[in-house]
């Protein structure tokens, strides 16, 4: 295992068992890179964004440096979302053959989960000017599911987004391994699925409409 993603799954082990998401069963599928700005040091941080799933048909997509936000989508949700950063790969392609820079919103998948203080989960995707003004990445805005404070941007490249896509495009066949392993543990009583406190707000995310 190389010393980087090594480090990148023990930092991850750590939030999710600090959140209480590992005692209900997750796997992680991968990781891509982006770029967030700091207002604080004026500069842009290469920052990692991970993709995993949890066992109840959940998969998760979080990022960031000192803002950090992880949003939380049910299986159904994947094709919407994976279509939509397509579509990005498609707006970034098309700016560079016409040498344009343009900046649009191409579209969300994100729910409102908590109207009494305005929380979102989800991402909205847009197309911006790069770091250099001469061209254009993809940006995602991700609305953390447990925290209506915790938003972050992260941009994407165009080979950084293909990446993201990739990974996102094992999320089925990761869920499907992690549901045999579990009724492969069950089976020999080493399961201990226990309630977690946020055990709640993953099933009424998983019964929210995107």
């Amino acid at each position: 295992m190389r010393p980087l993603y090594k480090a990148f799954f023990l930092t991850l082990c750590f939030m999710l068992l600090f959140t209480g998401i590992c005692n209900a069963g997750f796997r992680v599928v991968g990781e891509s890179r982006g770029l967030y700005y700091s207002v604080l040091w004026d500069r842009w941080f290469e920052v990692p964004l991970w993709v995993y799933v949890e066992s109840r048909k959940l998969f998760f997509i979080g990022g960031g440096s000192v803002d950090r936000a992880t949003a939380a989508f049910p299986i159904s949700a994947h094709s919407e979302l994976v279509l939509l950063l397509a579509k990005g790969l498609e707006e970034v392609d098309m700016a560079r053959k016409k040498g344009s820079v343009p900046i649009k919103e191409l579209g969300s998948v994100k729910a409102l989960i908590d109207s009494s203080n305005n929380h979102y989960n989800g991402i909205d995707v847009y197309l911006e000017k790069d770091r250099t003004g001469q061209s254009s990445d993809i940006h995602l805005k991700i609305y953390d599911y447990r925290y209506a404070q915790n938003i972050t941007d992260i941009a994407l490249a165009r080979n950084q987004l293909q990446e993201l896509i990739t990974v996102l495009n094992s999320v089925p066949e990761t869920i499907r391994f992690l549901e045999i392993d579990e009724k492969m543990m069950q089976n020999t009583n080493q399961l201990n699925l226990g309630q977690t406190i946020e055990d709640d707000r993953l099933e009424e995310i998983n019964k929210v409409r995107f």
